[in-house]
């Protein structure tokens, strides 16, 4: 995939698998606190959630959302994103959950 340019993304200590493969070379990447020198190709950034070219990594649990909606807005753009979004703060969460990420998703999810 990281060849291809197609997107990829990790969050927590994941990113750690990615560097490991060489898909974070030459990017900025973010990663679970305290794992920083796991990134040994990668330059390390203090961020939430960090998008470099076809890269998506988050820092850990507690940016899920903002991990999420950036992977929405990669593969779907801004449009599919927004919606999502606005529907959280509508207190959708169930709703979307079934609806939203289901139909966002490659994969289908059964809830």
């Amino acid at each position: 995939f990281a060849l291809q340019g197609k997107a990829l993304a990790a969050i927590c200590a994941a990113p750690m698998v990615l560097d490991a493969r060489g898909a974070l070379t030459h990017k900025t990447a973010t990663i679970y606190p305290g794992m920083q020198n796991e990134l040994n190709m990668a330059s390390y950034i203090d961020s939430g959630v960090v998008e470099d070219g076809n890269v998506i990594t988050g820092k850990g649990p507690a940016y899920a959302i903002g991990f999420a909606l950036a992977i929405i807005r990669k593969i779907k753009g801004d449009n599919a994103a927004d919606k999502v979004a606005e529907g959280r703060k509508n207190g959708n969460q169930k709703r979307l959950n079934h609806e939203a990420f289901s139909r966002f998703s490659p994969y289908r999810v059964n809830f």
